[in-house]
């Protein structure tokens, strides 16, 4: 019998669908199998890359340190891969802020950084670039040491200099002293020297007195009373001698032997009181044919001469050394113009043996060129003891003072008898005594032959004198200067 169509349909039907049911049971599975697959190779990948970034921020960092390091201690860039290169500010600044890969840096690198920044003097914010350049960073450690050698050496030179200065200055003021001693030896020599030349003098007058004594034997009475009384006088004297040595004073003798000194050093300087110790230049130039009183001379507006002024005129002698003592005197009466004056010869001691010539020089001791318009060009004159002036016996130191003042002249000392507490006094326009000084005149000395000062008068005096020597100024006796300015008594 045959089978129906229909049921042998249906049974095919059936079998694709179960295969068709199976098939997407097999595909959902194997699908969900696929995705759960990718997404563990998702979360690898993923881990894969976190830690990949972790080790090149890690590389990163390490690199920025120890390029850093390199860069601050050997002063030259670290030799590393040219990708791994950075600039050296940028890092420094991130390493500061933590940020990213600067985030995973050691405990302590900070630091690190900072002590050899401040060893090195380097900017910590490295925004001093120069300062990281090539060849301008702080010399490293080794360079500071080789200056710090080179310094050494510059510094014991320097001592050595300074050894050699110092040996040279106390060579110097060792034969400094010798050479003062000497002086000094010699000073007290030549002193000694004319206290017995001054013991022989008081002797010789003593013998002469003798002597006379004898001749007048048989003279008159009168005669012999007046040398008796020149016999009781130096006995008195030498009683009197005696007595002050008793006392510890200065005796009469002494004072005597101090007046004849002083005597001596008035006739000495009498007979130089115009002395020239050197050439001034001023001449003669000129001697007129019809009147040979008239003379030019080299010395006019310029130099500020005027008529009226003064000069002593001295031969000149075949060396060109002016002679010592003047053979006459001029005085300017007309100026001509910068360096020419005629002059009138207002004394001449010998016209016929000795007349004014050509070439005859001109000084005068208290002139000098220019004195009255610059103080600084005017002469520096002393004064010491007491000035006796006009002859009497009335000190006239302060009414001196004035007058030369008012010629022009710059007194730099002179002792005022009267002030007995400050008695050192010092003139208008002046510091006191110095090298400047070019005079100094000698009055009456109230204290000669005193050892010692006795009080603040004759302590000046001791003073002065002493300083005179000190700067080898000239002296002069009154009597000299004055006749020197042809002034009378």
């Amino acid at each position: 019998m045959a089978k129906s169509p229909v049921k042998e349909s249906n049974t095919g039907l059936i079998i694709v669908l179960v295969f068709f049911i199976l098939s997407t049971l097999g595909l959902g599975v194997g699908t969900y199998m696929g995705f759960a697959e990718q997404k563990k190779f998702v979360d690898i990948a993923k881990d894969a890359e976190t830690k990949k970034k972790d080790s090149d921020d890690r590389k990163r960092l390490y690199a920025a340190q120890a390029q850093l390091l390199y860069k601050y201690i050997a002063n030259k860039d670290l030799p590393i891969a040219q990708d791994d290169k950075m600039e050296i500010p940028t890092d420094r600044i991130n390493l500061e802020s933590g940020g990213a890969w600067a985030s995973k840096k050691t405990e302590g690198l900070i630091q690190a950084l900072q002590e050899i920044e401040n060893a090195q003097a380097i900017n910590g914010a490295g925004k001093q670039e120069k300062i990281l350049g090539v060849g301008t960073v702080v010399t490293p450690f080794l360079k500071v040491a080789e200056l710090t050698i080179a310094q050494k050496k510059q510094y014991e030179a320097s001592l050595q200099t300074q050894r050699s200065s110092h040996d040279k200055s106390l060579a110097d003021l060792t034969q400094q002293f010798q050479d003062d001693k000497k002086i000094l030896t010699k000073r007290a020599t030549d002193s000694e020297d004319r206290q017995k030349k001054v013991e022989a003098d008081f002797l010789s007058f003593r013998k002469a007195v003798t002597d006379l004594q004898a001749q007048e034997k048989g003279a008159a009475e009168s005669s012999r009373k007046d040398i008796l009384a020149k016999l009781d006088a130096i006995a008195g004297e030498a009683l009197k001698e005696a007595e002050a040595r008793k006392d510890g004073d200065i005796n009469a003798l002494r004072k005597s032997l101090a007046e004849q000194r002083r005597d001596n050093d008035r006739l000495k300087n009498d007979m130089v009181s115009a002395k020239l110790m050197k050439p001034s230049g001023w001449k003669v130039v000129k001697i007129t044919r019809e009147d040979p009183r008239l003379v030019y001379i080299n010395l006019g507006s310029q130099a500020d001469v005027r008529p009226g002024d003064f000069f002593f005129i001295h031969g000149n002698q075949d060396n060109g050394i002016p002679e010592q003592k003047p053979k006459g005197k001029l005085e300017v009466v007309r100026v001509i113009d910068a360096k020419l004056s005629v002059a009138a010869v207002t004394q001449i001691d010998n016209a016929g043996g000795n007349p004014v010539r050509e070439d005859d020089h001109l000084n005068n001791p208290i002139w000098s060129p220019n004195m009255r318009q610059n103080i600084s060009s005017r002469k520096h004159i002393a004064l010491r003891g007491q000035m006796f002036i006009d002859g009497s016996d009335i000190d006239s130191t302060i009414e001196l003072v004035k007058r030369l003042e008012d010629m022009g002249v710059i007194v730099d000392s002179y002792i005022d008898f009267k002030d007995k507490e400050d008695p050192l006094k010092v003139g208008s326009n002046s510091t006191g005594l110095s090298e400047k000084t070019s005079l100094v005149i000698e009055g009456a000395d109230p204290f000669k032959g005193k050892v010692t000062p006795a009080d603040k008068v004759s302590e000046a005096m001791f003073n002065l004198d002493n300083r005179t020597r000190d700067f080898n100024i000239q002296r002069i006796t009154l009597d000299g200067f004055i006749k020197s300015l042809g002034w009378t008594r």
